[in-house]
């Protein structure tokens, strides 16, 4: 299954789960899906937040200088997942919607699809 990532607006209480080829920058996706979001809600300014992790970084890096609003990139202290619980929490629902659906395309197809 393709790495997923995860836009969440706390002010909307928007959430989108976007397959992903990879973490990152690796490939444009994450960072073109992450903007397209962005401008769909229509904002000026935003916070971008997220873990410390190098690739998330350079992904927000990327999502900052690539958008036309003002956006401000700001990390939870290393260890502290209790800061990102909202975020976790929507993460999880999100890979639990994705685990049903890849299952029931398999059942239904009567095939697997590999690993998941």
């Amino acid at each position: 299954m393709p790495s997923p990532f995860l836009s969440c607006t706390t002010g909307t209480r928007n959430r989108w789960g976007h397959p992903a080829p990879s973490k990152g920058v690796q490939h444009p996706y994450p960072a073109e899906r992450l903007l397209r979001d962005l401008e769909y809600l229509g904002y000026g300014r935003v916070v971008l937040k997220s873990d410390q992790e190098n690739s998330i970084k350079a992904l927000g890096r990327s999502v900052k200088d690539g958008w036309s609003g003002e956006a401000t990139l700001e990390y939870n202290p290393k260890g502290e997942s209790q800061s990102n619980g909202e975020v976790e929490r929507a993460v999880q629902n999100i890979q639990g919607i994705a685990r049903t659906l890849w299952e029931h395309v398999e059942v239904q197809a009567g095939m697997s699809l590999g690993a998941k």
